[in-house]
């Protein structure tokens, strides 16, 4: 089973096929004696390409957030809701086998560059979207400071960088006392920000306090929070 997530918005239908394309930034430069040489640099930023299926009618095959029917109008408006916004999100994807065995998941923090809407009489009323993402990279900027010594002469200074728009790192404890009313999904979301890696927790407890499911997680065992980094 994959799920894949835009924030925290769910995608109905999972794409049949998912292009990621991790570019380089290696230079090669000419020699005076007509040979090259190639100048390694740190890798650049991967790019994301996909299509989704947008259904305008109810499919068994369909999935959504909380389970209740959505069309695609829905989707279009949170994608230039995404695009007008100019903010990075996370793009998830989470992969589990039948027998729900976790595989490894995907978190990448990234940017809306493009979509293209199509409407194919092939695809009857549902919608198609070409997606086109890029990976975002945090970055800061450097205040530098002229200082006049007393000799007359003047130094530079050079200032703490500050982060533009970084990402907000979850500091977690390692456990955590189940209260009154309280959900593994509620727990989740204040330790992590959202819901959606309620299983990190799951997984993390279940055989130990041997749980039987997510939806009874009695009151005041202690559960161990995992990092999520």
């Amino acid at each position: 089973m994959y799920r894949m997530y835009l924030g925290k918005l769910r995608i109905p239908v999972f794409p049949e096929k998912i292009t990621m394309k991790i570019n380089g930034n290696n230079k090669t430069v000419n020699l005076i004696n007509g040979g090259e040489v190639n100048i390694i640099k740190p890798t650049g930023l991967t790019d994301i390409e996909f299509d989704i299926l947008l259904p305008n009618q109810k499919y068994p095959f369909a999935t959504y957030g909380n389970g209740d029917f959505r069309r695609a109008w829905y989707y279009l408006a949170k994608l230039e809701w995404r695009k007008q916004k100019k903010k990075p999100f996370p793009w998830i994807v989470y992969r589990t086998l039948p027998d729900g065995t976790k595989l490894f998941s995907s978190s990448i923090m990234v940017t809306l560059e493009e979509y293209t809407i199509k409407e194919d009489a092939k695809e009857g009323f549902d919608v198609v979207v070409s997606l086109k993402f890029k990976q975002y990279a945090n970055y800061g900027v450097n205040k530098v400071k002229l200082v006049t010594n007393s000799d007359g002469t003047v130094s530079i200074k050079l200032q703490k960088a500050r982060a533009i728009l970084s990402d907000k790192k979850l500091r977690v404890p390692t456990t955590h006392k189940v209260g009154t009313n309280e959900t593994l999904w509620s727990i989740c979301k204040y330790y992590y920000g959202d819901a959606l890696d309620y299983r990190t927790i799951w997984l993390a407890n279940r055989d130990r306090l041997k749980l039987k499911s997510p939806e009874e997680i009695p009151v005041g065992v202690i559960l161990e929070i995992p990092r999520r980094d």
